[in-house]
């Protein structure tokens, strides 16, 4: 296949022909993707990040890093991000995501850098502690079981239902018996 026929509409010309494909696969990813500059601030976010927290993907280019990430994860975020920026070999870490309405969401991230200084986030949401299990109360002291009363059944004499083949074949003519 030439290079044409691998290329889409979403390819900017003078790009690689998979180039748009990446942009695709970033944008409609249920992964959380950030991308962030050498200096930390946001180059771009994806569609499900931005879901995640409540915030428009063009709102948030040019902004540091750390106004997505809850005030209290701030300066380990920041530790994180200096040591890794001169093409350090990457890092895992939680951070807790500031959503637009002020909530925290923990999101396990993933630090990897490329050679142009540019960082790369892959998140997932972290799971959430369990809750403490809620006691069971002791249920009450039941009365102890009844036992049925036993009864003899009644005994009714019946008639056993007659032979259906018995029958027809007592209604069926002579002629029709000596013939088989």
């Amino acid at each position: 296949m030439t290079d044409a026929e691998w290329s889409f509409e979403l390819n900017p010309p003078g790009l690689h022909p998979m180039a748009g494909n990446v942009e695709f696969f970033f944008d409609f990813a249920r992964e959380l993707y950030v991308i962030l500059d050498a200096t930390g601030n946001v180059h771009r976010i994806n569609e499900a990040l931005a879901r995640l927290g409540g915030w428009e993907p063009a709102d948030c280019a040019g902004q540091p890093f750390a106004n997505l990430i809850a005030p209290d994860d701030r300066p380990a975020v920041a530790a994180i991000l200096a040591e890794n920026a001169a093409a350090g070999p990457g890092a895992d870490f939680t951070a807790a995501c500031l959503t637009a309405d002020e909530t925290t969401i923990p999101i396990a991230w993933r630090l990897s850098t490329q050679p142009s200084g540019m960082l790369y986030l892959a998140g997932v949401p972290a799971a959430q502690p369990a809750p403490a299990p809620t006691p069971v109360p002791e249920p009450a002291e039941l009365p102890a079981p009844v036992e049925p009363a036993q009864t003899e059944p009644a005994v009714v004499a019946a008639e056993a239902p007659p032979n259906l083949f018995q029958t027809i074949f007592e209604q069926l003519p002579e002629p029709w018996l000596l013939a088989s």
